[in-house]
């Protein structure tokens, strides 16, 4: 059996429906069908999405985007079919739940950059299902870059080793730190990373926590973290109203907040509010 042969024992009662489908979506192109395509129309199809660290090769992108391309190697444990059912239902049973970071690798082979699971086959299965019901889900990503089958291996053991990895951890509780706060404040986040008064860019956010070393150094709960944020909203809310001299700026730019999407940390104009939550908890 070649190494990279698909993953193809999907024989559990829960997947056995779909076990032609899932073929047919995920893992229908054989070895010489993909090997046809050439590398500039595999970089075409395939988008990384939204980087989020350049560094670490974090990625956000929605589901529907990037599952096709995804393969199965036989270094993949087997896919356990009451886990998946179980991911499946709390998935879509919590809409705002967080969904850890998948691992894939990315191989070049035969000049074509093949993309494999290195660690979240389980999650795949599950947001394949919920895809079928119309459900797209955005999820986040790492790219691990490949030279040879043995560093493929090396990479896919690591992951699965029964011991957390320390940054993937981190990088957990930042995206979900993220999620909540664009939950809540959703009219504060743009999409312009320009944005310096009255926004917040995910990506810019995300820098200025990897600047501070934020979530190295803060060993707290996501939830504490989101409260003291809140709380920090409030104060600052609270001391602007009882400032007794205002300038004309800044009463436009409150306004404008509390008329939009009341994150009022953002009355500095700039990241600075990150630097002060840093400074309370740590």
């Amino acid at each position: 059996m070649s190494y990279f042969s698909y993953f193809t024992n999907k024989k559990e009662e829960v997947l056995s429906e779909d076990e032609d489908d899932f073929n047919s979506q995920v893992l229908s192109e054989d070895e010489d069908n993909i090997n046809s395509q050439s590398k500039e129309t595999a970089e075409q199809e395939f988008e990384f999405g939204t980087c989020l660290d350049q560094s670490r090769q974090l990625y956000k992108q929605q589901f529907s985007k990037i599952f096709k391309l995804l393969h199965f190697t036989i270094e993949n444990r087997g896919i356990i079919s009451t886990h998946v059912f179980e991911l499946y239902e709390y998935y879509k049973d919590n809409e705002e739940a967080f969904i850890s970071p998948i691992h894939i690798i990315s191989f070049i082979e035969d000049d074509v950059d093949k993309l494999y699971i290195a660690d979240g086959q389980h999650r795949i299965e599950a947001l394949r299902k919920l895809y079928k019901e119309g459900i797209d889900k955005e999820i986040l990503y790492f790219i691990h870059k490949a030279n040879n089958q043995e560093e493929i291996k090396d990479i896919i053991k690591r992951l699965n080793t029964s011991q957390p990895i320390k940054i993937t951890f981190n990088f957990e509780k930042k995206a979900e730190l993220i999620k909540k706060l664009k939950s809540t404040f959703s009219l504060a986040f743009s999409s312009n990373e320009n944005h310096n008064t009255d926004k917040l860019n995910e990506v810019k956010l995300n820098n200025k926590f990897q600047e501070l070393g934020f979530f190295e150094k803060i060993n707290l709960p996501v939830a504490d973290i989101f409260a003291t944020i809140i709380d920090m909203n409030k104060i600052i809310r609270k001391s602007f109203i009882e400032r007794p001299k205002k300038t004309s700026v800044d009463k436009k730019l409150f306004d404008r907040i509390a008329s939009t999407h009341q994150f009022y940390s953002l009355m500095n104009r700039d990241y600075s509010w990150v630097d002060e939550l840093y400074n309370r908890l740590n």
